[in-house]
Order: structure tokens, then sequence, then C-alpha cells
């Protein structure tokens, strides 16, 4: 007996995936805002914690969608332009 092949497609993220994304999403701004301690020349934040979990969870994509894009989009709600 050989196994039958699905056709189905597989989504491209899982409701997991997307679900932990948006979490570390959340958590990122969160602590960009929060957790973010200025010192003479730089600033000291957490924010990179988030993004690093959600590539170690979810994969390299979602991890650099959350770390890149999301992000950004984020910031650009809150502050007006993505860049300071």
């Amino acid at each position: 007996p050989e196994k039958e092949m699905s056709t189905v497609a597989r989504p491209a993220f899982s409701t997991y995936s997307l679900t932990v994304c948006a979490l570390l999403t959340a958590m990122s701004v969160v602590l960009a805002r929060v957790l973010t301690l200025p010192a003479e020349t730089t600033r000291i934040s957490l924010e990179a914690l988030p993004i690093v979990l959600a590539g170690l969870l979810c994969g390299p994509i979602p991890g650099a969608l959350v770390g890149g894009f999301l992000i950004g989009l984020c910031e650009t709600f809150i502050k007006g332009s993505a860049y300071s």
C-alpha cells in the first residue's frame, strides 16, 4: 500500500506562527518604548530580544518579517517616521 499524496496546499504561516510573531512584535515595540536606557552616544534597549526569539521559534523568514517590516511599520504609526 502506497501513501497517497495530498493535493491540499499548506498555508505559508501556521496560526501558531502568526500568533507568536504578533505577540513578539508587540513585545518588541513595548520594550523599545518602555525599557530604553539613554546613554551618552547611543541608547541601550532590549527590543532585539523578541526579534531573536521570533527567528528561533518560527524560523528565519518570520523572524526577518518581525524584525524588519513589522517593527518599522509599528514605529511609523507611533512616531510618524520609522527612523530617528
